[in-house]
């Protein structure tokens, strides 16, 4: 929802007034100057008024089987803001009402243009709506907690793309009328029936005169509506299809979208793909028009995170952070939000929020009894990328922050601790080691072993670990190990080593003696190795 600040008081200064030569300027700036993306706007204002449209209708139904007003206004009539946002339980009849909760959105391929519809069985516009909605800056909603808009400005937003008009059809209680409106002024288009019934407003016509002007409403047994019709130009048909798609991508289906492809098949996307993950702080979308870190202002999607502003670096994963608009602050025309310290503030508390419930999502799936089994939390760290889509998501916009699972030292005459597992702890554990990953060549001359060195524990993990204390792996024996003994193409092969230089080295800045470590490191291979070869005795076939 959009937050509205009333906070000037109402005091008698002297009015000031816009020029009556620059009424035409005026409605320019707040119709389709206002707007940097006016497709992007229509949709995202007029799907945003249907959805209200069916908010408030449930809202109806909630205080009309007895839920307290207050529980969904907030109350306040004083000001000339809020004159026209007060609930008014007559302007609802419950017959009339449907109870679909769909917006639903048509592309129309046609000749010689399309033209794009919105319709939402909401609680339709008839009268002093019907007339405020030809008003600017005219909102019904202004009181409403849980509405996504209150300034006035979107109904209008049609006309700033490019079109000399649009069209509103609205059912109220019974009957359906219909307008065109245009840049400065609008016209009933609704034929005089039989069966219908005749409306008599006092309007000002764009010449400044002021006539009585019948207003024609046709009998209907359809629910109470609202529909916007817009033509659009053929060339912008992909720009109104991502429009729908990227914005409303997460409201759960409460948004339908009826079009024809760019090949002119007819899709039906019901926008419902339940999520990898959601919760209060941040959503997983199962697919998504965005690849990186991106803002949800009311389950609408306001693009990707400005990391520059935020002075963090920048994270990848489609993860959709979630905040609401009443804790942000957003520009007039509501396409982009403000990077005000507000919302630059709300938005980075949510990142923090986001970081700890990835760390704790993660941190949950590694489930190893023996803490300090070093090993086996190494592996099942490796496999939580490749098996599940959310870790991967979440590890990529971890990044180097958080990610790292920690495993615990528990050892004599080491100090406790939960130490993260990064390159830093294994160059520091297996100082005084050589790690090689072994595999055999095969060559004419004989069976020789390629070597690799490994340097961090991705370099280890899922594989067979042998070791010895003393000793030296020939290629008879790797080829035993490899073929026979664990069938396998590879392994990883650790003895001491004796270059070092170093008796003491550090972890989180706690001083350790190097041969205190090495005996901590051989009591984990001896527990959670898979072969000592210095009691292996190999029987070759």
């Amino acid at each position: 929802m959009a937050e509205l600040n009333i906070d000037r008081s109402e005091r008698p200064g002297i009015l000031k007034e816009i020029d009556e030569g620059a009424i035409d300027l005026v409605f320019q700036a707040m119709q389709e100057d206002i707007y940097s993306f006016p497709i992007k706007s229509f949709i995202r204002e007029s799907i945003s008024n249907g959805l209200d449209a069916i908010i408030e209708r449930q809202i109806f139904d909630d205080i009309h089987h007895g839920q307290p007003v207050k529980k969904f206004y907030r109350q306040q009539q004083e000001g000339k803001l809020l004159k026209d946002s007060e609930y008014d339980k007559n302007y609802y009849n419950e017959k009339h009402l449907s109870d679909d909760n769909v917006v639903q959105v048509r592309y129309v391929t046609d000749t010689p243009r399309d033209s794009i519809e919105i319709i939402d069985y909401g609680v339709g516009l008839g009268e002093k709506r019907l007339k405020g909605f030809f008003k600017l800056g005219y909102s019904s909603k202004r009181n409403m907690k849980n509405v996504i808009g209150k300034f006035g400005f979107g109904a209008k937003v049609g006309l700033a793309t490019g079109v000399d008009y649009f069209i509103m059809n609205t059912v109220y209680n019974g009957y359906r009328t219909s307008f065109m409106i245009f840049k400065h002024d609008y016209e009933a288009i609704t034929i005089k029936s039989k069966t219908g019934k005749r409306e008599i407003w006092t309007v000002k016509m764009s010449n400044g005169t002021v006539h009585e002007k019948s207003i024609f409403w046709s009998k209907t047994n359809e629910k109470n509506s609202v529909q916007i019709v817009l033509e659009v130009k053929k060339h912008n048909k992909k720009a109104f299809i991502n429009a729908v798609k990227d914005q409303f991508q997460y409201f759960n289906g409460r948004v339908r979208f009826t079009y024809d492809d760019m090949d002119n098949y007819a899709q039906v996307d019901a926008l419902n793909e339940t999520p990898l993950y959601e919760s209060d702080t941040l959503l997983i979308p199962k697919y998504s028009t965005y690849t990186t870190p991106h803002i949800l202002v009311d389950n609408i999607a306001y693009g990707i995170i400005s990391w520059d502003e935020l002075e963090l670096e920048k994270r990848r994963g489609k993860v959709a952070i979630k905040v609401k608009a009443t804790d942000v602050d957003i520009t007039q025309s509501r396409e982009s939000l403000k990077w005000t310290e507000k919302t630059k503030k709300v938005i980075l508390k949510s990142i923090r929020k986001a970081e700890t419930e990835a760390s704790e999502y993660i941190s949950s799936l590694i489930d190893i009894t023996a803490e300090d089994n070093i090993f086996a939390i190494n592996d099942t760290y490796g496999g939580l990328s490749g098996d599940d889509p959310v870790s991967s998501i979440f590890s990529k916009f971890l990044s180097k922050y958080n990610i790292k699972p920690k495993f615990k030292i528990d050892y004599h005459s080491l100090p406790k601790m939960k130490v993260p597992m990064d390159t830093r702890l294994f160059e520091t554990l297996f100082y005084d080691f050589k790690v090689r990953r072994i595999k055999l060549d095969h060559t004419a001359s004989g069976t020789k072993i390629r070597t690799t060195i490994i340097d961090s524990f991705e370099g280890i993990r899922k594989s067979k670990i042998v070791y010895e204390r003393k000793g030296h792996l020939g290629p008879k024996l790797a080829e035993h190990l490899l073929n026979h003994e664990f069938d396998v193409g590879e392994l990883i092969y650790i003895r001491p080593r004796v270059d070092r230089m170093k008796t003491r080295v550090s972890i989180q800045d706690k001083d350790l003696q190097v041969t205190e470590l090495n005996s901590y490191v051989y009591s984990l291979l001896d527990k959670y190795g898979d072969l000592n070869l210095d009691d292996y005795e190999a029987e070759y076939i």
